[in-house]
């Protein structure tokens, strides 16, 4: 793994953690028992999204940025109680937030590593565009 590798794993536990501090500072009460807390792999999908969108912004980008954060909300179908609830039913639980996180982390280098192929294969292939306009002239 390269320097920036474990600096961007490092910043992505960070936002992690602040977002988990967050969350519990939020969220008063429990969810005494009910099943419809969102599931683990919502739950993951949902933050992992959330951090990508922090990243891509800047406290002084505050407005694009809370409408990307609602916009992940909406196309995931899933609300900030939701999130808050989900936090107070198992933030105490330390080994399964652990857990989460690693996950989350982990599927946040999936976006990424997924949207640089992407960004990476569209690039190639304006090249092949522009070199097959250039053999054709």
């Amino acid at each position: 793994m390269s320097t920036s590798d474990v600096a961007r794993v490092r910043g992505l536990l960070a936002i992690g953690a602040s977002a988990v501090g967050a969350m519990l500072a939020s969220a008063c009460g429990t969810a005494n028992g009910r099943d419809d807390v969102l599931s683990d792999s919502a739950y993951v999908e949902v933050m992992a999204r959330l951090a990508r969108v922090r990243s891509q912004f800047t406290p002084r980008d505050s407005v694009r940025g809370d409408s990307a954060r609602r916009a992940v909300l909406a196309e995931l179908d899933v609300e900030a109680g939701e999130l808050s609830e989900y936090a107070s039913r198992y933030g105490e639980d330390a080994a399964h937030m652990m857990e989460i996180w690693t996950t989350i982390n982990l599927r946040v280098l999936t976006l990424d590593s997924l949207e640089q192929a992407l960004e990476r294969e569209a690039e190639l292939r304006a090249r092949d565009t522009l070199s097959a306009d250039d053999e054709r002239e």
